[in-house]
């Protein structure tokens, strides 16, 4: 009788807690069911490299289907000789994963970050709240990934804060976030990243690599 009046009281909790937010969107459900216990894979680098590796650098030329299309600046500094290049190696960490996973573009805190192109929102990350965090976000902090039409992804990291939500769709140029400093990062700074990735992104996991990144420079 008491296991019955128990699991009848955890009941109707979560049937309140549902009720709760009945009235409110999707895209809201989801930022309320995917808690910050999903931000991470692990909290050093040893840990994340165990769980789910690293990305594989690959510096040959970008495929056609990509190289020949025209694209969008990520943020208001379009000087490629200024971001911080793809694939060297400058750190023990960019060692072990064969260089530099993307470019860095710097800038001031809460400045707009745009999408390169039109695309489909397939994962964010928006709980690292504490810029001390380093491994919030598996590093990249708070992040948008974007699909694009034609098949292939970008990922905009170490955000402040995120404009967008899963399954939105956003126009080329379209502001979705603010420039910030979370996750594995030094001061306020874009890590930009464009990658190939063989299976779809889900949604309300822990962060996910792409199977393989190229150089972002070179859409420019």
């Amino acid at each position: 009788m008491r296991f019955f009046c128990v699991m009848t009281k955890r009941f109707l909790s979560y049937l309140i807690m549902f009720m709760s937010i009945s009235n409110v969107s999707s895209a809201e459900r989801f930022d309320f069911f995917c808690s910050s216990n999903m931000n991470r894979t692990g909290n050093s680098l040893n840990e994340i490299f165990e769980s789910v590796g690293f990305q594989k650098v690959v510096k040959t030329p970008l495929p056609l289907r990509i190289s020949e299309e025209y694209y969008s600046y990520p943020t208001d500094m379009h000087d490629v000789n200024r971001m911080r290049s793809f694939g060297v190696i400058s750190t023990s960490l960019e060692r072990l994963n064969g260089g530099h996973e993307g470019v860095d573009i710097s800038g001031k805190f809460g400045a707009p970050v745009y999408a390169i192109k039109q695309g489909e929102i397939v994962y964010t990350l928006t709980t690292c709240k504490s810029y001390s965090d380093k491994w919030c976000g598996n590093g990249w902090g708070n992040h948008i990934v974007i699909k694009h039409p034609n098949n292939f992804y970008s990922r905009y990291a170490h955000l402040e804060k995120v404009l967008v939500k899963i399954g939105e769709e956003v126009t080329e140029g379209q502001n979705i976030g603010k420039l910030g400093s979370s996750g594995l990062s030094d001061g306020p700074h874009l890590h930009f990243e464009i990658g190939i990735k063989k299976h779809e992104f889900k949604d309300c996991i822990t962060p996910q690599n792409f199977d393989y990144v190229l150089d972002p420079k070179k859409l420019f």
